[in-house]
């Protein structure tokens, strides 16, 4: 699809207006989509190459096909700005409280039903989304319930709003040398520059993420949660800690309401081995932590050993 007369109406906004785009659920020739476009005049730049809206773009096409990437249909302009369409994913797995109110998420029925019935698919479907975009040069750090869906027929969970690259990825640089500086001056307020090898002697002389992603500050997070040390900003042998796959690997394993959540409904050995998974995962050290492959694989293999009747495994 390539103009608004492709998506039937009507259009109904959903959720809050962000500063840099609106979004409304929609149909296509009957089919559920999401439609996002840019908010403002003012937010002309989140158009751009290298600007908000084109990186989420770049982040879906990227990541065409892969499990928890939503599924890009279509993109126009509308004038000075643009348009696209998604899949619709389902509803937020959960709602935090208002910025500078930070209470516990609360997370919806279906997450909660899901994690109760069936923990270890749950746990291996999160972790398998976010396989899809951490292990290839992205970082979330507007990192938030809200961000992540659920569908509700087989519990597949998606990330909707698009995550930050890393500077160093690969990706990064291609977009930098196909845009120039212009593109370059938009992207460094929205990538992460914990990439270089920073020189420190102290943890307040290396860079840190949001703090709704490090935790850094005081209040800035649910009750429980932890960042990271490399998100936080952690000076190691003369060098800050360097943003990676391992950071959100830390993350799954130190939210409320990730991966601690669905342990705390399992039960058995279930329960056993995500606790284990949370424990490898919390290592200060990110060469001690699995990759989410890695996480992934150790789900799979215990699954196959319950199907052959080597562990015992709770009735679900």
């Amino acid at each position: 699809m390539s103009r608004a007369a492709d998506v039937d109406g009507p259009w109904r906004q959903i959720g809050k207006q962000a500063n840099a785009k609106r979004v409304y659920r929609a149909t296509v020739s009957g089919k559920p989509v999401v439609v996002k476009r840019s908010s403002a005049a003012v937010h002309r730049r989140v158009d751009t190459g290298g600007g908000t809206l084109y990186l989420e773009i770049l982040y879906l096409e990227t990541l065409r096909g892969e499990p928890g990437i939503p599924k890009l249909y279509g993109v126009w302009r509308d004038g000075e700005h643009i348009v696209y369409v998604v899949g619709d994913c389902g509803d937020p797995i959960g709602m935090g409280e208002p910025k500078f109110k930070v209470k516990p998420t609360i997370l919806s029925e279906a997450f909660t039903r899901r994690a109760e019935e069936q923990p270890l698919q749950l746990a291996r479907s999160l972790l398998v989304c976010f396989r899809s975009w951490a292990s290839n040069g992205y970082l979330q750090n507007s990192f938030k319930a809200e961000q992540f869906t659920m569908m509700n027929e087989n519990g597949e969970i998606y990330l909707v709003d698009g995550p930050r690259m890393l500077a160093d990825a690969p990706l990064t640089k291609a977009v930098v040398s196909a845009w120039g500086r212009v593109a370059g001056s938009s992207l460094q307020k929205r990538l992460l520059n914990l990439e270089f090898k920073h020189k420190c002697h102290a943890d307040d002389a290396c860079p840190s993420t949001r703090n709704i992603h490090s935790c850094k500050r005081h209040g800035a997070c649910e009750p429980g949660a932890l960042g990271a040390p490399e998100s936080r900003g952690t000076c190691r042998d003369g060098l800050c800690m360097l943003l990676s796959e391992k950071t959100h690997v830390f993350d799954v394993a130190n939210r409320p309401w990730l991966l601690p959540f669905i342990a705390a409904r399992a039960s058995g050995a279930d329960r056993d081995l995500l606790v284990t998974l949370i424990r490898r995962a919390s290592a200060e050290n990110p060469d001690d932590r699995p990759s989410f492959a890695e996480l992934v694989g150790l789900i799979d293999r215990y699954e196959a050993l319950t199907r052959d009747g080597a562990i015992s495994s709770p009735r679900r």
